[in-house]
């Protein structure tokens, strides 16, 4: 009887502290995840947007210049973040499906800079554009809301633009 009870007393500390690890490494890699890889692809696609923001307002949305700057600039700029995104060897499940998410985001943005280009050259409907760019924000909400409950779970905020643990 004793036996039994060690053993089992042996097992639970095991599991719990097995847990613990496994809080604070999941923790680092979400950390590592964003500030290190997210923000990074971030970057350079606000450097495209920014520029595509620019030919817009001085000649207007439908500027064949806003087509090449999508075509030469954006849209490669998406395919190397995104690839960047699936070469990463994330270890944890939850790290993984945050990426899988933002790959997710990133063919999305690129099915709708294509789906802009073509509606600016009268190849799709407005309809079918505002539906590329629904399916788009409906992704990035859900990334948002995943990422904010792995920050609630793994006691993670935001400080200067950087998550952080809470202290």
């Amino acid at each position: 009887m004793k036996k039994i009870m060690i053993l089992m007393l042996t097992v639970s500390t095991l599991a719990i502290l097995t847990s613990c690890g496994n809080y604070k490494d999941i923790q680092e890699e979400l950390l590592s995840y964003y500030n290190e890889e997210w923000i990074a692809v971030s970057e350079v696609n606000k450097k495209g947007t920014h520029k595509l923001l620019d030919v817009i307002s001085e000649r207007g949305e439908e500027d064949e210049e806003a087509i090449i700057v999508r075509e030469e600039e954006i849209i490669p700029a998406e395919k190397e973040a995104m690839d960047r995104l699936k070469s990463l060897q994330l270890e944890y499940k939850q790290v993984k499906k945050l990426n899988e998410l933002q790959i997710k985001i990133i063919e999305l943005e690129i099915d709708s800079d294509i789906g802009s280009n073509d509606y600016i050259r009268g190849d799709i409907k407005n309809s079918e554009l505002q539906e590329k760019w629904n399916e788009l924000r409906d992704k990035r909400d859900e990334f948002d809301d995943y990422l904010e409950k792995l920050m609630k779970k793994y006691d993670l905020e935001y400080e200067n633009g950087l998550l952080t643990t809470i202290k």
